[in-house]
């Protein structure tokens, strides 16, 4: 779309002040004689004289409202109209015996500039026909016969030059403020196209983001996992993964990148590369949060940042538990009690795992058993008040939901986090992985 130009908006804004000066001029010139007659010390003007003004404001008024083709020529109908007032208002004065209102008369040279021109161009060649027509008007009264007579036109032209230092001035005004219109119109389409450059590198980012995460479900016989990860922005720094080692165990974990948007992205896509890199080695829990721990400080400590993280393994009828700084996983039995582990340790990428170690706790599963894991966005999501779900109502959801399927687990959880923000916008990134224990395989497989 083309930018719109300074005269093109002046000839737009001259078709509403032509309309408001015929307004004025339809309404004040006759209001002003009968005001005046009303006056017993001031001699009564010309009425007739009067209403030539307000039929030539009649005519461009119903011109310009009913023939919108003539709104592109509003300029010089101003012209015709203001000089017409202010022609016949001078005339008045002539032929009245009120010769002090020749101040009333260039008064109305004054307000016609204010109320009427927006471009210097037209109100000069008003003031040129005013002129010309007072000249020739004073010449035939014969008002220059003695120096008195010369009064009235200084007076008129110091009134006049007035004026037109008022429109000139009020022109370089509206430019400046045109200019600074126009230049912010550009910024706000500059700013625009950034803003869709930006939300669809930022869809480009989740898109790479989400696909760095592995399928919602590994479709395992024995262990049926179903995950889920939702980003409280585009992007996040919450992260899910599994492994299965041979035939035997298989592996959990979920994490959290501490921060927000795309600093806490870049470190997740770094955390879950390096996690699936190391896990497939199959050394302890203590052992992989402690190389983790190792391999992330390079990328954490010059930017004050962790990734805390809960890996599980399942093994057989037990499950380890290691956990670097997030919440420990919940273990809800068949018989529907919940317990949660005391398992902790320092989030990974502080060095402090490598040098104190990780303490993993180990517990025996049955079938039937669900195991819970959570990102701290679920605890801690808001409702409108500012009230956390928080830990007890967490442990409530899960006794209280169904535990025949995993994917029904995670359904119920994630209907009870909705029902409790209702409308409140997230500000934390949810994942939560749901492991439930099924019945063992002849050869007791994974």
């Amino acid at each position: 779309m083309p930018e719109e130009t300074y005269a093109e908006w002046i000839e737009q804004q001259y078709t509403s002040a032509l309309i408001i000066l015929s307004v004025l001029i339809i309404v004040f010139h006759p209001a002003f004689h009968f005001i005046l007659e009303l006056l017993p010390a001031i001699p009564p003007d010309s009425l007739p004289l009067r209403l030539i003004s307000v039929a030539v404001a009649c005519v461009v008024l119903s011109g310009v409202l009913l023939v919108p083709a003539l709104r592109r020529y509003s300029a010089w109908l101003q012209i015709i109209n203001a000089a017409s007032a202010i022609i016949i208002t001078h005339l008045v004065v002539l032929n009245s015996d009120n010769h002090p209102m020749y101040l009333a008369a260039s008064l109305t040279a004054v307000y016609g500039a204010q109320l009427s021109f927006i471009r210097l161009r037209e109100w000069l060649l008003t003031v040129a026909m005013v002129v010309v027509a007072y000249v020739t008007a004073s010449a035939h009264y014969d008002m220059f016969a003695t120096p008195e007579g010369f009064v009235p036109p200084l007076f008129y032209l110091a009134n006049y030059s007035i004026a037109s230092a008022l429109v000139a001035v009020r022109m370089q005004t509206q430019r400046r403020e045109f200019e600074s219109r126009l230049a912010l119109q550009r910024s706000n389409s500059e700013l625009r196209v950034i803003t869709e450059r930006l939300q669809n590198e930022l869809v480009l980012a989740r898109e790479i983001q989400q696909s760095l995460l592995p399928a919602p479900s590994p479709g395992w016989s024995r262990i049926d996992v179903v995950c889920f990860s939702q980003p409280a922005r585009e992007v996040g720094g919450d992260f899910y993964s599994y492994h299965r080692f041979g035939e035997e165990a298989v592996a959990l974990a979920v994490g959290d990148v501490s921060g927000k948007g795309a600093s806490a992205a870049l470190l997740m896509a770094t955390s879950i590369s390096l996690f699936n890199a190391n896990v497939a080695q199959r050394t302890t829990p203590s052992r992989l949060l402690a190389t983790l721990d190792q391999h992330l400080a390079q990328y954490t400590l010059p930017r004050s940042q962790n990734c805390a993280l809960c890996y599980v393994e399942i093994d057989r009828r037990t499950v380890s538990i290691a956990n670097a700084g997030a919440i420990p996983p919940f273990l809800r039995r068949r018989n529907g009690d919940v317990e949660w582990p005391d398992a902790w340790g320092f989030a990974l990428g502080q060095g402090l795992g490598a040098q104190w170690g990780y303490e993993p706790v180990s517990l025996g599963v049955e079938p039937g058993d669900v195991i819970v894991l959570v990102s701290d966005g679920a605890v801690e999501a808001k409702n409108g008040q500012g009230t956390l779900f928080g830990f007890d109502r967490l442990e409530q959801a899960i006794k209280q939901g169904p535990a025949a399927r995993a994917q029904a687990m995670v359904d119920h959880l994630r209907a009870e986090l909705q029902a409790f923000v209702g409308a409140t916008e997230p500000h934390d990134d949810v994942t939560i992985v749901v492991a439930r224990i099924g019945a063992s395989q002849p050869d007791d497989r994974v």
